[in-house]
């Protein structure tokens, strides 16, 4: 668990998930590579991702990323953080695809 990442999120218009992960994998990656004094790649090349279609589906997504550390035996991991009931109303509110993703 601790090296990877789950994340519900939702787009802005005009943004693209790729370059939305391309952002978040940059920036992470050197910040990490600076703290531990290391070089070179840090994350995968790929990533998963999956597109939730309706509020089934995005409840079941977002109990999956809440339950995953717990599952990974981090409870008390300093962490991990979960948005809870925000993520909900954030990705409800436009009708919009939201996307949970795997690095």
């Amino acid at each position: 668990m601790p090296n990877h990442l789950h994340v519900g999120v939702g787009l802005f218009p005009g943004e693209t998930l790729a370059a939305l992960v391309h952002a978040w994998k940059s920036f992470s990656a050197k910040e990490a590579n600076r703290i531990l004094g290391t070089k070179g790649a840090f994350w995968q090349r790929e990533y998963d991702d999956h597109l939730i279609r309706g509020q089934e589906e995005l409840e079941h997504a977002i109990r999956y990323v809440e339950e995953n550390p717990v599952k990974a035996n981090l409870k008390h991991w300093k962490w991990v953080w979960v948005c809870g009931r925000d993520a909900r109303t954030t990705a409800a509110k436009d009708g919009g695809a939201t996307r949970i993703l795997g690095s």
